[in-house]
């Protein structure tokens, strides 16, 4: 029921919020995000229109699908410090299996519930299937740590990035040693990209965990609602507040309903929903969001992470050949029509689409449209036809445009030409006598080479140095490239492409041709880099975007001064894993200081500093590396 509108975020964070089970915290979001604003003042004014943006878009008569299901990536981050934290493949797997039975109320599981208003979202999550860089990949990330426990606010800048994916393109889930008993905590859409994600408490991650009550892989599915942009039941307030949802019952406060009774108190004159998993009930209380989340849910996919790598499919029961069965996207544009001149044994097809994607088992430097197709049917001995649709921005790189474009179809080897006819002005191409189903995409098999043909874009890193290394095979009228990288700062919402240097070409060729960039000296964090591939003419086209990621040491450390002896100059370098003072001095044999070095707050990272000992005489010498309660003391020899 809507009471109030609230365009914060975060409202009251003046409540106790410990369960009656005082090991464990249940949801630290409103602080972790109270803390975000508090640290950027703009980003409280920018969720603030994105709120309104959102409820225009609720009200609006614009076209939409309830029954197409998005298809969410999901990677999982797994930081470990013991073999328990290290949390097994099996239980992560558990843990989406948890989500894709709440989510879609599935029945016969824990997900299900026949409440009037309990909803299938028809959201789900897969593990993604491919890296950042194209690269196939099983979802699951481990990086291993010296840090024993990690504190929501404080730590998280770090945590994130020791793994991090492009959250533009994946949903980040994070397991760890949560510090203060926190069970986990989300960021809303809207906060920086380098932090976007869910953060999980290892113990409380997949099913039948060991975080009893919260062990059924609950606090995940409470989490990721946050991150889709939904607030607490009780609106983080009184009877005063709600959570924008007409459906969820208002009540007041946190409230911690025990799995031993699940029961269900009176609060602002309505009974309290506490199996809805935006409560604080224990994981066995829980089952339940609503129609009205759903659809807020859905809106803001829709709104705010339509970038997201998602796949969006339906599945149709086949029951009548000669007509036409429309598969819809979220906004209801079709994706693909299959007619049947006959069904065979066929009783049902889905088919899933993934936009603005090329297929993961091309061959490398094969040319496709940006989307392909994934047909599922249950039978055999059926004939149909088929159109599949495409986006003009999806057509990259082809000298006719889609004018040519045919239909390929991969049988699990080998892509196989299938044909089609193509109707430009409609954006789709039509193939008739499908008997087979299997994954298809669309490429032109007559297209010529485009001006600069780039067969691989790679990348190295060596502590905090990237080295960019691509091949071209052919080069017509090219005057070179211009590197660009865009920083994933934690620190900024808004993060912008600038240009990292310029590499002149061949101009032409047709002969294989290797080219590279170094970037030095980088801070930790996330990395974006794509070539801006520029003609004679002026023209440009893009590359496609490799992701890196630079780890902050996890450790202090002063190096060895290099060289030692030395005469005059030496470099010293050193790392450091938090952000503080750092301040390294030169003292002499007698314990006489004889330089400050330095003395400034720096972030995490490794960092190096000449020092000249031009005007010291000969002998043994100390420099001292102090940042927190951190110290450290080397020895070096001056040889004149």
């Amino acid at each position: 029921m809507k009471k109030l509108l609230l365009l914060m975020i975060v409202t009251s964070l003046l409540f106790p919020i410990f369960s009656q089970n005082e090991i464990y915290q249940r949801c630290a979001t409103d602080e972790y995000m109270q803390y975000l604003i508090d640290q950027q003042p703009r980003l409280k004014s920018y969720l603030e229109t994105m709120e309104n943006t959102l409820n225009a878009y609720l009200q609006s008569k614009e076209p939409r699908s309830e029954e197409t299901v998005i298809v969410i990536p999901v990677v999982v981050h797994v930081i470990w410090r013991t073999t328990g934290e290290n949390i097994s493949e099996n239980m992560v797997r558990s843990q989406i299996r948890v989500l894709n039975e709440d989510f879609r109320k599935m029945a016969g599981t824990p997900g299900w519930n026949n409440n009037a208003v309990g909803a299938d979202t028809r959201i789900e999550f897969r593990l993604a299937e491919v890296d950042p860089n194209g690269q196939p990949h099983t979802g699951i990330n481990r990086v291993q740590t010296t840090r024993t426990s990690f504190h929501y606010i404080n730590d998280n800048a770090y945590l994130k990035s020791l793994s991090y994916w492009p959250s533009d393109k994946y949903l980040n889930l994070w397991t760890c040693n949560l510090s203060n008993g926190i069970l986990g905590y989300a960021q809303f859409p809207g906060g920086p990209a380098a932090t976007d994600g869910v953060v999980i408490l290892y113990s409380a991650f997949g099913y039948n965990s060991p975080a009893n009550p919260y062990n059924l892989g609950r606090t995940t599915t409470h989490e990721i609602g946050h991150w889709i942009n939904l607030r607490h039941t009780w609106g983080d307030g009184g009877c005063e507040v709600d959570d924008l949802i007409d459906d969820t019952p208002l009540c007041s406060q946190d409230y911690y309903s025990s799995y031993s009774s699940c029961f269900h108190p009176v609060q602002c004159s309505f009974t309290r929903q506490i199996e809805n998993y935006m409560d604080y009930s224990d994981d066995g209380c829980m089952n339940i969001y609503t129609v009205g989340q759903r659809e807020r849910m859905r809106a803001a996919m829709n709104v705010f992470r339509y970038n997201l790598l998602w796949s969006q499919k339906e599945k149709k029961y086949i029951n009548i050949a000669g007509a036409d069965f429309n598969y819809t996207d979220v906004f209801s544009v079709n994706y693909a029509t299959v007619n049947f001149a006959s069904l065979g044994t066929l009783d049902s097809l889905e088919v899933e689409v993934f936009p603005n994607q090329l297929p993961t088992t091309l061959p490398l430097g094969t040319k496709a449209v940006k989307r392909y197709f994934k047909f599922t049917g249950n039978g055999t001995g059926f004939n149909a036809t088929v159109k599949l649709y495409y986006k003009d921005a999806e057509v990259i790189g082809f000298n006719n445009g889609d004018a040519n474009l045919k239909v390929y179809r991969f049988n699990g080897t080998d892509w196989i030409y299938v044909g089609g006819t193509v109707n430009a002005a409609g954006n789709y191409v039509t193939i008739t006598g499908v008997n087979e189903f299997g994954i298809f995409a669309f490429s032109d098999p007559g297209d010529d080479p485009i001006p600069v043909e780039l067969t691989s874009f790679t990348f190295s890193v060596k502590e905090n140095n990237v080295a960019l290394t691509w091949i071209t095979a052919t080069e017509t009228n090219n005057l070179g490239f211009e590197v660009e990288r865009k920083f994933e700062n934690p620190s900024d919402i808004f993060s912008k492409w600038e240009t990292a240097g310029f590499v002149k070409s061949s101009s032409n060729s047709s002969e294989t041709k290797v080219y590279g960039f170094s970037d030095n000296n980088l801070r930790p964090g996330s990395y974006s880099y794509r070539l801006k591939i520029i003609d004679l003419d002026g023209t440009a086209s893009y590359s496609n975007t490799i992701f890196i990621n630079i780890t902050a040491p996890s450790v202090y450390f002063l190096e060895q001064n290099y060289p030692n002896p030395f005469n005059p100059s030496t470099k010293i370098s050193y790392r450091i894993p938090i952000k503080g003072n750092v301040q390294l001095r030169i003292f002499d044999a007698l314990g006489k200081e004889v330089a400050l070095l330095l003395n400034e707050e720096q972030e995490p990272g490794e960092y190096s500093i000449m020092y000249s000992g031009e005007n010291l005489t000969s002998g043994v010498y100390f420099y001292t590396l102090k940042s927190g309660s951190f110290l450290q003391t080397n020895k070096m020899l001056l040889m004149k």
